[in-house]
């Protein structure tokens, strides 16, 4: 993605109601994406005119665009109405389709949940106290990866959906990853794409946000069965190193790994299926054999670490096993997706049912 990056600066947009709250373009520029202020003090399709002729890499929408505003016609839509049509306009102007972001107070998070028909229209969600509260740099860090991801798409638009998919998910040079991209489920979402807004919706929903082909952090310190410390960075690297890293589209703000890839290593380390070898096992194999100083990871139900761990908890994101936890209840189930589970320890606790998860009735007993 170098020759993206020739461009010295990004065109962003912040579009709110109340000219008070332009500061917030501070929060959101950065040294790669210079954000303007647009006051949303016009009707919906004229204001929809106004953005798309301003031609931005990226917009930010505040999601109460309604009320009452000082010495102005009041508006009657939020970001919803707004950005579908953008992406409308996005379905006849492919190549300068762009991503949509979509921020809000806390306390009217809540009015966004419930308009279950905005969802799918934005491409990241945030509150203005989280950007306002960050300090590393990770919203803008994913920010620029939504700019870049997009022109990526955008370039990449003219190929078939299969050649699409594998050379923006930068699977060219693997045959395991390509022969997992052709699986039915995942050919039949991204055949139907009318526009980049559509590859980026679904790459984030099953790709990016979802552990499956690929697996974050917590995933992988759990499928290597190791406890998160000092020497994770030094792992990490290695990983890269041996190309177990995603490269893709967005992998510059969200960082994950390649689950086959992950496991190849891990059988490569341990001799053997990672499933067959307990966490304090896997953490001398790969101490000895990486020159690290890893700690295996604990389970919370038994607090011992001769466990033989799959996967995080969805909960508590803790290294969890099979054996001790239960199914969580996913309406969005796809077949190359890993089913979420939660860990005994959070269903005893009833820490699932603050992160709004629900336990699989089948699994309830």
């Amino acid at each position: 993605m170098d020759n993206l990056r020739e461009r010295k600066m990004f065109n962003g947009l912040f579009v709110d109601d109340r000219a008070s709250e332009d500061y917030l373009i501070t929060n959101f520029s950065s040294t790669d994406i210079e954000f303007n202020f647009l006051l949303a003090d016009q009707p919906l399709i004229e204001m929809a005119r106004k953005i798309t002729d301003a031609k931005p890499d990226i917009i930010v929408l505040d999601y109460r665009l309604d009320e009452p505003q000082v010495n102005q016609p009041k508006n009657e839509y939020k970001a919803g109405p707004l950005a579908q049509q953008l992406r409308d306009w996005a379905l006849e102007h492919t190549k300068d389709d762009f991503p949509i972001v979509l921020v809000s107070n806390e306390n009217k998070r809540e009015l966004y949940e419930k308009d279950l028909t905005a969802h799918d229209l934005f491409d990241q969600r945030y509150t203005k106290e989280e950007i306002s509260r960050n300090h590393s740099g990770a919203y803008k860090r994913q920010l620029l990866s939504m700019v870049l991801g997009y022109k990526r798409i955008k370039q990449e638009w003219t190929a078939s959906a299969s050649d699409r998919l594998a050379i923006l998910l930068d699977a060219e040079g693997s045959e395991d990853d390509l022969s997992q991209l052709a699986h039915q489920d995942i050919s039949k979402v991204y055949e139907r794409h009318a526009a980049p807004h559509h590859f980026a919706r679904d790459t984030f929903r099953y790709v990016i946000d979802r552990a499956g082909l690929l697996l974050d952090k917590e995933d992988v310190l759990a499928v290597l069965g190791v406890f998160g410390g000092s020497n994770v960075t030094k792992l990490l690297e290695v990983l890269k190193h041996r190309n177990v890293d995603y490269r893709g589209v967005f992998s510059e703000g969200w960082p994950r790994w390649w689950r086959s890839r992950l496991e190849a290593f891990g059988k490569e380390v341990c001799g053997e299926t990672l499933g067959n070898v307990t966490a304090d096992k896997r953490a001398v194999q790969i101490n000895k054999s990486l020159n690290l100083n890893l700690t295996a990871a604990i389970s919370r139900w038994t607090k011992r670490s001769d466990a033989l761990f799959a996967f995080a908890c969805c909960s508590c994101l803790c290294p969890t096993e099979l054996q001790f936890s239960v199914a969580a209840y996913d309406p969005d189930a796809k077949s190359f997706l890993r089913p979420k589970r939660i860990c005994w320890t959070c269903v005893g606790t009833g820490e699932y049912e603050q992160k709004q998860i629900a336990i699989d009735e089948s699994e309830e007993y």
